[in-house]
């Protein structure tokens, strides 16, 4: 799965679906790295420090037009977050 970055075509579209539904930035995982396109969505992959200070990767799931909640998710490596993007049906 791609994760699109600002300097990717289509960016800025999956940004602004993503921007509709989820308002503000996430606690822990602060910086964004991208958003991938999902069936009937989009995802939104950043990371940051846990609270141990190893890196970890958010990803935050907007299906439908709603936040699925039950699919975000949060990975402590950068191929979990990939894996679990693929996961998502």
């Amino acid at each position: 799965m791609k994760v699109l970055t600002p300097y990717d075509s289509g960016y800025a579209e999956l940004a602004a679906k993503f921007a509709k539904v989820v308002k503000g930035k996430n606690f822990i995982t602060r910086d964004l790295v991208g958003f991938a396109k999902i069936p009937n969505g989009v995802a939104e992959i950043t990371e940051g420090r846990g609270m141990s200070g190893d890196k970890i990767w958010g990803v935050t799931v907007v299906q439908n037009g709603a936040n699925q909640y039950d699919l975000c998710k949060c990975c402590y490596s950068w191929q979990e977050a990939l894996e679990h993007l693929e996961s998502i049906k």
